[in-house]
């Protein structure tokens, strides 16, 4: 019944849209019309602003963690590290493994002899030396604590 509700809401909403999208003078920026229409509707509109709220938090915060952490990068002098790299069928992001598919990006990495070997070299003894202590510690965290270390 609920479910319902929703479905009928949305339908009510897209038919608004729709009549708001055709009667508004093409030369009105769209989000002018959109704050006619919100300013003129609240009662229809406010039942959808909390899910559009966490809707777009959530992209934000997707978004937000998948970028890579330069400042950690530049702070160590790390300037050609790639984000991601592609192993298997899929790509995943380089601050995410551990040492051994490091090591193994690495020698790939030397076989292309692409620019960023000098990079990942420094990279992989930072590596090497926290997986002494942590045998699963990933690159990534491998470095946010040479970073503290450092006090970068």
């Amino acid at each position: 019944m609920a479910k319902r509700y929703v479905l009928d809401e949305i339908e009510e909403l897209e038919a608004a849209i729709r009549v708001v999208a055709r009667e508004a003078d093409p030369k009105t920026p769209s989000r002018e019309v959109a704050v006619t229409m919100y300013e003129s509707e609240p009662g229809l509109i406010d039942q959808f602003v909390a899910t559009w709220v966490i809707d777009k938090l959530a992209t934000l915060i997707r978004r937000h963690r998948s970028r890579p952490e330069p400042d950690l990068q530049l702070r160590l002098g790390l300037k050609k590290l790639p984000r991601r790299i592609v192993r298997g069928a899929e790509r995943v992001k380089l601050l995410d493994l551990k040492l051994p598919e490091v090591r193994r990006v690495r020698a790939d990495v030397w076989k292309r002899g692409a620019p960023e070997l000098r990079d990942l070299d420094r990279a992989l003894a930072i590596h090497a030396k926290h997986a002494r202590e942590r045998r699963k510690i990933t690159l990534g965290q491998a470095l946010e604590i040479e970073a503290s270390k450092r006090k970068l």
